[in-house]
């Protein structure tokens, strides 16, 4: 009986076993456990925990452990990483990986476009750009080029947003390995989005900044209302999914600090913190960044350097642009010293993703705050530190493999393991640089590879060459070409390598066959060389200073408001007092404090004011300068707000200031300028 039922109870454990594994295998189905032991590894738990050297254990899709020494267990395969390092697979939290791409229509002025009412009609929002109803894992699909593409940068993870509308649905978490869409997704509804760009809406409204500011405050609203209704006047599955979405992490886009101002503002109105998008431009208001208690997804995104070679070309070139190309660089370090918490996108990379981080380090970056960035602060962000981001017991098999340490010049990412599953990203590439011997025709030769480790040069480094010596080397895994001319005289040389060098034949400038070999020099001053190469360079002390505004003629420091007295001056009150002749007025801390004769204060700044008229600041009753948004036509303007769109670094507000001041000293009177200076 005994003997019947553990028969039956391993019946019932294999069929549930197999039951859970639904997807029809084409061919035989692969049932070898993975475990595998990567011995001698440098290994970086996490950017506050590394093991010089160690082993780490994986089976399956996990990590079974982390140890010191380089026992392999029984049962698993051993894999010598000896002199590489190992890292936790990285996180891409701002991505549209896997899903179809939006192509937003450009809006044409039309009879037509003015169409108010939503041409949706199911049971959706009233307005086309609140799409809080969208679940990106409805659509999501793995797409294999664009996860290579990805595993290439060194990323295991990654969030996938629809970049379409002011409100944009929920987004999706997925591993970027090759597996069916069901066994990468970590989480099918993983953080809400929101932008102030419309996207693919066909309703006229909104059609400004204000505009969207306006709208994403009425769906807030709208929200609140309908969630509290017990009996639903109607069906609205934009509201319900809006109200579902606000427990997970808010992600807010913006295009430039002033934005994510606005936005921050506009979270603090609901009780609402958003995780801010970035653009790479906070370091031009650091303080106001800070205030905003946000943390931020920032992009190595950094301008091209502007060709100004043509001298009329030239001055189309802003101060503004030349000042960000210079900057750029420094805005995560400027960050990280300001203690602003950030993580890490590739979003938006053209290739240069790590040659730009990697310059960010050099310029002030802490080199384990990027890691962190790119790994363990936003798994923690995304609730999902118990699956990714760190390197522990229990965690997804997520890694990386690197030649040398992440962050330095010459680190090639060689592997990337996703959920236990190998995927090779550059093969290993020897590091040939350094000194060599070259033994040809009875003579000796000193030789340096120097250069770009995937393709060195080679140059003589003894200093007794002639200017007219040269040598040139091209080479593969196993074979090499030397072409050397001394003297006038040219050796073609080609040879095998072996485990000292380089050796083969060649003919001598009289075409005569020769035997050759070109060994490396070992010395402790060789070993120095090779590691002063590897040194990051300081950083560059010679940045240059942010201006306010950020633009020409820009102050080095914000202007604080000073305390002043303004003596024997003409008054002109613009009250029932009329204008007072020979009277002082005095400000302290931005603001009038008294207006009367022969005030006295002490230890604050006296002007004279005498043949001078002092008066109120000109006011501008209708302008529409120094604003990000102008007027939404398509809406009730009692809906928009302009404190939602001023811009403090506006490009025109500024020089029409100075217009004005010189203006108003061409005036009868020599009245008084905004900035409450006195003028003639």
């Amino acid at each position: 009986m005994k003997i019947i039922f553990v028969s039956i109870l391993t019946l019932i454990l294999t069929s549930l076993a197999v039951a859970g594994e639904t997807a029809t295998t084409n061919g035989l189905m692969d049932v070898r456990e993975n475990a595998f032991a990567f011995t001698h590894a440098r290994i970086y738990r996490s950017s506050d925990r590394q093991i010089v050297t160690g082993m780490l254990l994986i089976k399956d899709e996990h990590i079974v452990g982390i140890e010191k020494e380089n026992n392999v267990p029984e049962g698993y395969t051993e894999i010598d990483v000896a002199g590489r390092y190992i890292y936790p697979g990285l996180i891409d939290i701002y991505t549209e990986y896997g899903l179809p791409e939006v192509i937003t229509p450009p809006f044409v002025q039309t009879r037509d476009s003015r169409k108010m009412e939503s041409t949706k009609l199911s049971a959706f929002g009233v307005n086309e750009a609140i799409k809080a109803h969208y679940r990106s894992a409805q659509e999501w699909i793995p797409n294999a080029k664009s996860a290579k593409a990805l595993r290439k940068l060194g990323f295991s993870t990654a969030l996938s947003f629809r970049k379409d509308g002011v409100a944009r649905g929920t987004s999706s978490l997925s591993t970027l390995g090759n597996e069916l869409a069901g066994d990468a997704m970590l989480e099918a509804d993983i953080a809400a989005h929101y932008s102030f760009e419309k996207g693919t809406s066909k309703q006229y409204f909104p059609t400004s900044r204000m505009g969207m500011v306006a709208l994403l405050r009425q769906s807030y609203l709208d929200a609140l209302w309908y969630d509290e209704q017990a009996i639903k006047p109607y069906e609205d599955q934009t509201l319900v999914a809006w109200t579902k979405s606000q427990g997970l992490v808010q992600i807010f886009e913006t295009v430039n600090w002033n934005q994510a101002l606005v936005a921050d503002r506009l979270g603090d109105e609901f009780e609402v913190q958003y995780l801010i998008k970035g653009s790479g431009d906070e370091y031009q208001r650091l303080d106001l960044i800070k205030d905003t208690d946000a943390t931020y997804i920032i992009p190595v995104n950094y301008p091209e350097a502007k060709d100004l070679s043509d001298p009329y070309l030239a001055q189309n070139a802003t101060l503004a642009e030349l000042k960000h190309w210079e900057l750029a660089p420094y805005n995560l370090g400027m960050m990280s010293e300001k203690e602003i918490p950030f993580v890490i996108t590739a979003y938006g990379n053209k290739g240069d993703f790590w040659r730009n981080l990697k310059l960010a380090v050099k310029n002030g970056l802490d080199s384990d705050l990027a890691l962190s960035a790119l790994t363990s602060i936003p798994a923690a962000i995304l609730g999902q530190s118990q699956n990714v981001g760190a390197l522990d017991k229990g965690l997804l098999a997520n890694f990386i493999i690197t030649s040398d340490t992440l962050f330095s010049e010459d680190a090639i990412i060689q592997e990337n393991w996703i959920r236990g599953a190998r995927y090779i990203v550059n093969k290993p590439i020897d590091d040939l640089r350094g000194h060599y011997q070259l033994n040809v025709g009875g003579q000796h030769y000193q030789i340096e590879l120097l250069g770009e480790i995937k393709k060195p040069k080679a140059q003589f480094s003894n200093l007794n060459s002639n200017e007219n010596d040269r040598v040139t080397v091209a080479f593969d895994e196993h074979h090499i070409a030397v072409n050397l001319t001394v003297k006038k005289n040219t050796y073609r040389l080609s040879g095998l390598r072996n485990q000292k060098g380089w050796k083969g034949q060649g003919k001598d400038p009289d075409g005569k066959w020769l035997a050759w070999s070109l060994a490396p020099v070992n010395s402790d001053k060789q070993a120095q060389i090779n590691m002063d190469a590897k040194e990051a360079k300081a950083p560059n002390s010679s940045i240059g200073k942010v201006t306010y505004p950020f633009l020409a003629y820009g102050r080095e420091n914000l202007p604080k408001a000073t305390s002043l007295l303004f003596k024997n001056t003409t008054v002109w009150t613009n009250e029932r007092d009329g204008i007072l002749f020979n009277t002082d007025v005095l400000v302290q801390n931005g603001k009038i404090k008294k207006i009367g004769k022969s005030l006295t204060e002490k230890n604050l700044k006296v002007i004279d004011g005498s043949g001078f008229h002092l008066s109120s600041g000109i006011i501008d009753e209708h302008s529409h300068i120094a604003l990000l948004g102008v007027n939404d036509r398509a809406t009730n303007s009692a809906m928009v707000r302009m404190r939602d769109v001023v811009n403090s670094a506006c490009l025109i507000i500024n020089p029409l200031l100075r217009l004005l001041s010189r203006l108003i000293k061409t005036t009868r009177y020599g009245l008084l300028r905004a900035t409450t200076n006195c003028c003639r």
